[in-house]
């Protein structure tokens, strides 16, 4: 808010070292978060510049025409064609910010239409109070203190973890190996496949969701509102289900490349045996 009446640094067209007066800065200290305290002395910087460039211009071009308006009238101008002797519109808007339009002709307008339609400009657009960086700097705080009170509470983390598991929109993603629904319509089916499916569907009576044909959760209805829902399921969850239930969802992405962690030792350190 401190900062929402004065000219930031990027709209200067002038040499930076032109002006003496201080800066506010943001955190990041980009050009767009850094501002010029001394209004006035921008000002007059920033139209010095301008007179500057008419007169650069000028000398390779037809004419040029300059503006002090919010909203320059462009409706005056179309682009030139190939061969026309062409000009340059210059708006030097009241917060500072320089427009250059090149390759322009003049229509032909009367000219007390042209004078009355200059004068009438658009109220500035409101600069926002907060930069984004300082927005972006205060959701790096918010979501690092989330973590951390996470972190504190392991239970609720756990909650969260098997939210962001089952929710397709969310950041953590586990695809279910191909031998989940490999015999999904098949008559007969492996001892195995019966013992998964059958705690599948346990956990998922105890949650109150279903799974489609592809072992996802089924999400029908407005997201937000099937999110809450299901987060509160989660919350009546015993500790057991719980981890039972996150640790099913990792166990599902796993296949025969995972015989190795199911390797035990016998005898010597030479000898391995699947169990």
């Amino acid at each position: 808010m401190l900062c929402s009446e004065k000219p930031s640094a990027a709209l200067a067209i002038f040499p930076m070292e032109l002006y003496v007066g201080t800066f506010t800065r943001d955190l990041f200290g980009e050009e767009e978060t850094t501002y010029f305290d001394d209004v006035e002395q921008f000002l007059s910087l920033q139209q010095q510049a301008v007179e500057a460039l008419t007169e650069k211009h000028r000398e390779k071009t037809a004419w040029v025409d300059v503006f002090n308006s919010y909203v320059a009238p462009w409706w005056q101008y179309r682009e030139a064609e190939k061969g026309e002797a062409s000009g340059v519109v210059i708006n030097l808007k009241p917060n500072g910010r320089v427009e250059v339009k090149k390759r322009l002709m003049r229509h032909e307008v009367q000219e007390e239409v042209a004078e009355v339609t200059t004068e009438t400009t658009e109220a500035p657009k409101e600069k926002p109070a907060i930069s984004s960086g300082l927005i972006r700097y205060a959701a790096l705080h918010k979501s690092m203190a989330v973590q951390a009170a996470l972190l504190q509470n392991p239970r609720k983390a756990k909650e969260v973890m098997l939210a962001s598991l089952l929710l397709p929109q969310g950041r953590v993603r586990i695809d279910a190996h191909p031998c989940v629904t490999a015999w999904d319509e098949a008559e007969t089916k492996p001892k195995a496949f019966a013992l998964v499916d059958s705690e599948l569907s346990r956990l998922s009576r105890a949650l109150g969701v279903e799974f489609d044909s592809r072992k996802r959760l089924s999400m029908d209805g407005d997201e937000i509102e099937v999110s809450v829902a299901l987060y509160k399921a989660i919350q009546t969850l015993p500790d057991e289900d719980l981890d039972r239930f996150s640790m099913f969802l990792v166990v599902l992405s796993l296949g025969e490349a995972a015989r190795v962690c199911l390797i035990r030792k016998k005898g010597s350190s030479t000898s391995w045996r699947t169990t």
